[in-house]
């Protein structure tokens, strides 16, 4: 699981999505990690390891359309944090 504030390595030349790779994406702005799963008519399902938390996503062709693929993800690293006093 990719924990927020991961570091995180990114493939940029791998754009081409490949059944349950892990893949950096902008969607809107927002820069976001999901698995991908190339779908029958040029949909794609977007899956979190936490999927019960967090439900798959269908995105249609029209919306791809608006999703720049930054790369596969190959690498990611969490330090954990100190805790906050007070």
């Amino acid at each position: 699981m990719i924990l927020d504030g991961a570091a995180v390595g990114v493939d940029r030349g791998q754009t081409d999505i490949i059944d349950g790779e892990i893949y950096a994406f902008d969607h809107e702005g927002m820069l976001r990690t999901k698995y991908l799963y190339k779908m029958p008519g040029g949909s794609v399902r977007a899956r979190s390891e936490n999927h019960e938390e967090y439900p798959d996503e269908i995105f249609t062709p029209e919306q791809m359309a608006e999703i720049r693929i930054l790369g596969r993800v190959f690498w990611w690293s969490t330090v954990r944090r100190a805790p906050r006093r007070g």
